[in-house]
């Protein structure tokens, strides 16, 4: 590829996920130059979908969900999580069947959606 970017990158990352390659997927992640929301987001949604959730190993979605924050300036690292970063983690848990892990992060949502009210209320 002559010129990779963000946009380029995680169409990959979807690639990989898409075809049950996590741990490209992740790997790949971890060497972005440059990843935004959308990269987190769409990282931790692929990681439920390849059943990460279902299966109870939220250790590593969760890992990469921290971790992008706590860049050494106190959870103001180079991106803000959006509400759909929010919600991908928190459906994490929620297939985990971990319901008070879920309701601690739903809890500390600064902003909440449909799909976070619905996360929850699907919980019960």
């Amino acid at each position: 590829m002559p010129q990779r970017n963000v946009v380029s990158s995680n169409a990959l990352i979807n690639g990989f996920l898409l075809n049950g390659d996590v741990d490209s997927a992740v790997g790949f992640f971890r060497t972005m130059p440059d990843r935004d929301s959308t990269s987190l987001s769409g990282l931790i949604s692929g990681l439920v979908s390849n059943g990460y959730g279902q299966r109870g190993m939220v250790e590593e979605p969760r890992c990469l969900f921290d971790g992008i924050m706590s860049d050494g300036n106190g959870g103001q690292g180079r991106f803000r999580r959006k509400v759909v970063s929010w919600n991908s983690m928190l459906m994490c848990y929620v297939k985990a069947g971990d319901v008070v892990s879920a309701r601690e992060l739903f809890d500390r949502m600064m902003e909440r959606d449909v799909c976070s009210w619905n996360t929850m209320i699907w919980l019960c």
